[in-house]
């Protein structure tokens, strides 16, 4: 009798112990677990900061300085054709180098490239990940095709010979016309600036829905942040 207690208390211990021993190995797992949850959320919000600092760079830089001078090549073309309409002399001060066209867009990839490497999945919100996605592989993509083949077909095949059989550059390294009533006579030259005109407002339109696009990101990932 007093064996069999024995064992009975011998087993009682040995289950205790296991189960203590399974309860310590889950705790273990649990803190692994959110140890590792911690680390991937702070991934997460640094490649997060890290495109965030990326888009704004590109609105500041790339978007500002081209859309401005898409707005400016706009108006002057429309300047122009009202000009031509009108009857009235050629202002004098004008730089008709602009008729060259040719734009380049150049994006800051590199924190894409990193949230790439890390694999897009790092993103647990879908509205952040897409909308990331979007503009890098699709918006962005567009902008750039469309302006390299506005600019190729203008500088190569159109307005870049216009500009040197009928424009001279004088000393204040301005493009002014060899003849401007002749000019104002041409009907490439109005050709030119109805395409002035219109691939330049494409331009303002598309820089301006993309804005609108980067700044809901940009928005979305300060909440985003904010999310312990």
């Amino acid at each position: 009798m007093i064996k069999e207690n024995k064992v009975s208390k011998y087993l009682l211990y040995a289950i205790g112990e296991i189960i203590l021993v399974v309860i310590g190995i889950l705790i273990a797992l649990q803190i692994n677990n959110w140890n590792e949850g911690r680390k991937q959320r702070q991934e997460e919000i640094d490649i997060l900061k890290e495109v965030k600092s990326a888009l704004i760079y590109d609105l500041n830089n790339a978007f500002h300085s081209m859309k401005n001078r898409a707005i400016s090549r706009r108006d002057l073309a429309i300047d122009l054709l009202e000009t031509i309409k009108t009857g009235k002399e050629l202002n004098d001060s004008i730089n008709f180098i602009f008729i060259a066209g040719g734009e380049t867009f150049r994006p800051s990839y590199t924190a894409y490239k990193a949230l790439e490497s890390k694999g897009i999945d790092i993103i647990k919100n879908d509205s952040i990940k897409y909308g990331i996605i979007q503009i890098y592989d699709s918006d962005y993509v567009n902008l750039k095709l469309r302006l390299e083949k506005n600019s190729f077909s203008n500088l190569r095949d159109f307005n870049r010979p216009f500009l040197f059989d009928n424009f001279k550059l004088n000393e204040n390294e301005m493009y002014t016309p060899i003849a401007p009533k002749l000019l104002l006579e041409s009907e490439k030259f109005k050709i030119i600036l109805f395409r002035t005109k219109g691939s330049d407002q494409a331009t303002v339109y598309q820089l301006s829905d993309l804005e609108g696009k980067i700044k809901k990101v940009i928005s979305l990932i300060d909440n985003e942040i904010q999310i312990k």
